[in-house]
């Protein structure tokens, strides 16, 4: 059976720090202290007031973000494989920046010279150059642009080179149709490349593009791919599956 004569004690220090709680509580409702001067403040609660608000305009620009993530894989008739990855991030309706990475066969190209010399019987020496030529695999886009209803107008990096772009939407099609204007190869003037995609089915679409359509070397060429297309409505519905 419980000792008595310890529960009283305890009982009497509970009933001390109820009493202590609600006198702090009564303070607190009558602006007494550090705490109920800052609740009874108005421009503290105004200042938490302003932050909370802010703090909801924040949350709701990040769930207004859109993005659109293309993947496509195919081969130029010239120069071989081309395969290309392209985020799209729309932070307004009406504004978007592009992000991507590109590996294909051609451009830029980067020129260095070497001289090799060699000393031959007597003393002589001989000395030839030689031009090595590197490719670079991989070229980076990034671009800032901005939507007018079906109309894309782009500029910055294309390719890891300067250029612009225009791109034409038909959304009840499933087509876009574009058109870059960039320079990739020395001497032999800029890049214009004519772009046609269409939406096979779901989020699989074609690409066909006209490469070098202006090439001063006649260079030109076409090059034909397969991809996927993902917007926030396909990632989170492919989210949802994968996590059944």
């Amino acid at each position: 059976m419980a000792d008595l004569t310890k529960i009283g004690p305890i009982l009497d220090k509970t009933d001390k720090a109820v009493t202590d709680l609600k006198d702090i509580i009564s303070d607190v409702k009558d602006g007494k202290g550090t705490v109920g001067k800052l609740l009874r403040d108005d421009a503290v609660v105004d200042q938490v007031s302003q932050t909370l608000s802010s703090v909801n305009r924040l949350v709701n620009r990040i769930n207004n973000i859109e993005a659109d993530i293309g993947l496509s894989t195919g081969a130029n008739t010239r120069l071989g494989s081309d395969t290309r990855f392209d985020l799209d991030i729309y932070p307004a309706p009406e504004r978007f920046f592009r992000i991507g990475v590109v590996t294909n066969d051609y451009g830029p190209e980067i020129e260095e010279e070497e001289e090799t010399c060699t000393t031959v019987d007597g003393g002589s020496e001989t000395c030839t150059d030689k031009r090595i030529i590197n490719k670079s695999g991989f070229k980076f886009n990034l671009q800032i642009g901005r939507r007018i209803q079906r109309l894309g107008i782009r500029a910055g990096i294309i390719e890891s080179t300067g250029g612009v772009g225009i791109d034409y939407f038909f959304p009840d099609w499933g087509i876009r149709t574009g058109m870059e204007v960039f320079d990739y190869q020395k001497d032999a003037g800029p890049n214009l490349r004519l772009i046609t995609e269409v939406k096979v089915w779901n989020v699989l679409f074609a690409r066909v593009a006209g490469e070098d359509l202006i090439s001063e070397d006649g260079n030109a060429s076409a090059t034909i791919s397969l991809g996927l297309r993902f917007n926030d409505q396909d990632l989170a519905a492919l989210i949802g599956l994968v996590a059944r």
